[in-house]
């Protein structure tokens, strides 16, 4: 069994720290566990979103050779803590710049896919999407029509964009 120190294992017992989340925490010095913490319990992500975050931070900080508590006090994250959102969407926006930083290369490649896609300007009927960590070099079109003539002319949409669909599964 993992122990943990006292602060982690209280925090933990109490509910206001996932232990995947305590697993990260256990990593740092005590000023930083308690950074780090205070600012996921004031945050209140879930479970699954609080451990990624963590994790993120953690990592960034050592690639960085920054604390913990200076990334978290960085004007970027200062910024996304300090609009009038809701939490919902303040832990969206963290999780979307720490992923960013953490892989920027993958963030690249995601928003070029994404940028390409969009400019296909396909019919809203036609959704397309790619695998989340590129793990395949496929696309997928999800197509809603009510009829045959509709599917028809929906097709036809795609194959006049052959050439773009090419290039997109390029960037996989």
């Amino acid at each position: 069994m993992i122990k943990f120190p006292e602060d982690i294992e209280r925090k933990i017992a109490d509910g206001r720290i996932s232990y995947g989340t305590g697993l990260v925490l256990k990593l740092l010095e005590k000023k930083e566990r308690s950074a780090l913490s205070d600012f996921l319990e004031t945050l209140k992500p879930s479970v699954n979103k609080m451990r990624e975050i963590a994790e993120n931070l953690y990592e960034i900080s050592k690639r960085e050779n920054l604390t913990v508590a200076e990334l978290i006090e960085s004007r970027e994250i200062r910024n996304i803590m300090s609009l009038g959102i809701s939490r919902k969407r303040k832990i969206e926006l963290l999780r979307n710049f720490l992923r960013e930083k953490r892989f920027p290369e993958f963030s690249k490649k995601t928003s070029r896919i994404r940028s390409k896609i969009k400019a296909l300007k396909l019919p809203p009927k036609i959704k397309i999407s790619y695998p989340e960590n590129f793990e395949k070099e496929k696309l997928t079109a999800t197509i809603e029509f009510s009829n045959s003539e509709e599917l028809e002319e929906l097709l036809l949409s795609l194959r006049r964009k052959k050439k773009e669909f090419d290039d997109i599964i390029e960037l996989l």
